[in-house]
């Protein structure tokens, strides 16, 4: 995850993304100095990691993008010279990137508001917070609608359609949600957080279900073998150069010999952006 909206210098971690600081990522900037490395080191006291304003992760902005999914959602049926096939594979494309935001704050606040529909100025658009269940299986019913869509590709394989969500791609947002859920944190019937009371199923499931580890690898396990199989087409990077498939696999188009790259985002290599890519989180 990198959001390339964060300026140089402006997360808590200085220069690093916070998921640095964990198994998810790890900083490009090697120098002792830098935010993660301290952070690491337990050389960061708690005000300097939370004081920044931005944070590392804007929370507004989801539900920006969330808006514009369903806004597609709703109204590509209007457009008159698309196809069936077109419109349904906008709508996958739409449902894909709405259940990969809501996992992104999933990881970050537990349960949270969902909304599943585009509101105008006239709704009522108070929602209420969902629990850490409901929010976890809605990220997971989206996925497997999409994952079932006929008119949605398992991978994108089309240089010109290079950033499109594909099944794959739904494939990992189920795989992740999942192991972020049967992980003690939300797997729990003790929240990690006193004094919620009633609402700590926000935080936490307020139950242990040792058969969500086994959703998680029978979701892992899907996602793998459909990416392998002949149609997926991926693979680890294992080109003739050896010493050269890490930098392949991080930094290459499929079309250079990147096997491994199931969504890439275009941008431009703004500093802020360099400082980031491709190891920030």
């Amino acid at each position: 995850y990198n959001n390339a909206k964060l300026p140089f210098a402006s997360s808590r971690l200085d220069r690093s993304l916070l998921d640095t600081a964990t198994d998810i990522g790890s900083p490009l900037y090697v120098q002792s100095a830098y935010g993660a490395h301290k952070f690491n080191k337990g050389t960061v006291t708690a005000e300097w990691v939370t004081n920044d304003a931005m944070g590392e992760d804007v929370f507004s902005a989801h539900y920006k993008a969330i808006r514009i999914g369903w806004k597609l959602i709703e109204r590509v049926d209007e457009v008159p010279d698309a196809t069936q096939e077109q419109k349904d594979r906008i709508k996958a494309d739409a449902k894909t990137m709405i259940a990969m935001h809501y996992y992104e704050m999933l990881k970050r606040f537990g349960g949270v508001p969902l909304v599943k529909k585009s509101f105008l100025s006239s709704n009522d658009s108070y929602v209420i917070r969902s629990s850490v269940e409901e929010t976890y299986k809605y990220i997971i019913q989206l996925c497997d609608e999409v994952i079932k869509a006929p008119n949605f590709p398992l991978v994108v394989s089309d240089k010109n359609e290079f950033g499109r969500a594909s099944k794959a791609l739904a494939m990992g947002i189920k795989s992740r949600t999942l192991l972020f859920v049967a992980s003690p944190l939300f797997n729990n019937d003790r929240p990690y957080l006193d004094g919620m009371g009633s609402n700590s199923n926000l935080i936490c499931l307020m139950k242990i279900d040792n058969e969500l580890w086994k959703s998680a690898a029978d979701a892992t396990l899907e996602a793998i073998d459909s990416c392998e199989s002949a149609k997926g087409g991926l693979s680890l990077t294992n080109g003739s150069n050896v010493d050269m498939n890490y930098t392949i696999a991080y930094q290459q188009f499929p079309s250079k010999g990147n096997t491994e790259m199931i969504m890439g985002f275009m941008a431009a290599a703004a500093n802020n952006f360099l400082n980031w890519k491709p190891r920030g989180a």
